[in-house]
């Protein structure tokens, strides 16, 4: 069962914030979800992995995976100035 102290204070923030906070909230996070994408997609992964990095530390386990992995599109790069077949 919850802790009921924790809902009052998460209900306090809710009410305080009101629609336009929460309609802000939205916003931001869209545009991160966004950005997120698109960078995962560049770098050729699924970019449905964006959302990932809404989760408390597996965003930073995914963003040491993006930094230190190698990027599918450099293989594909990599292969294609060799002259190989790309798979």
């Amino acid at each position: 069962m919850p802790n009921q102290d924790a809902m009052n204070s998460a209900n306090q923030i809710l009410t305080q914030m009101g629609s336009t906070g929460l309609i802000a909230l939205g916003v931001v996070a869209l545009i991160f979800l966004v950005a997120w994408w698109c960078i995962y997609a560049k770098a050729g992964f699924p970019g449905a992995l964006a959302f990932l990095m809404f989760i408390p530390l597996v965003n930073l386990v995914m963003l040491l995976i993006l930094a230190f992995s190698p990027w599918p599109v450099r293989r594909e790069l990599k292969a294609i100035r060799a002259g190989s077949p790309v798979i």
